[in-house]
């Protein structure tokens, strides 16, 4: 995604307004309402108190298809759209990026507790391994414990992953 994308809403993302039939994320329902075909991505991520949080929101309604990039715009591959923000918040904490991307996936709408954790934790594997650990107690005492499980597995395995990078 390229900070001079226009995006547009899709039919999805228009009846994700309409019916609230998708469980859309606050905060990714509050992106989506903003978008109007005519805001660049780098305008809408100059309105968002939390710029990581949106980004989150922006990469979620483009892949899940309630957003498309305006006909102009080249369709990048899935991996390129996480990673492709310029000098953006994202290049410097892709572990917290990542983290935040699995609760969002795995609880949609339930996850803005969750993210709230997340982003309280600095940048470091020991303080996100912290944040997770909190995560999954939380999912295991309100959601479900077969969910937390694998949640703690998820975050578990790209942690792993980043520490093998560093």
């Amino acid at each position: 995604m390229q900070p001079d994308w226009i995006l547009e809403k899709t039919a999805a993302g228009r009846e994700a307004l309409v019916s609230r039939a998708h469980h859309l994320p606050a905060v990714a329902r509050g992106v989506l309402v903003l978008i109007n075909g005519e805001r660049t991505v780098s305008a809408l991520l100059d309105c968002a108190t939390d710029k990581l949080r949106w980004q989150e929101a922006l990469i979620l309604l483009l892949e899940q298809g309630y957003v498309s990039p305006n006909s102009g715009a080249f369709e990048p591959t899935p991996s390129a759209r996480a990673q492709d923000f310029g000098a953006s918040p994202l290049r410097g904490s892709d572990l917290r990026a990542d983290l935040s991307r699995l609760v969002t996936q795995m609880f949609g709408q339930g996850a803005d507790k969750l993210l709230q954790k997340l982003q309280a934790a600095d940048h470091s594997p020991q303080s996100q391994m912290a944040a997770v650990e909190s995560c999954t107690k939380y999912i295991k005492l309100f959601i479900d414990e077969k969910k937390s499980n694998e949640f703690r597995d998820k975050a578990q395995t790209l942690i792993d992953g980043k520490r093998g990078v560093s």
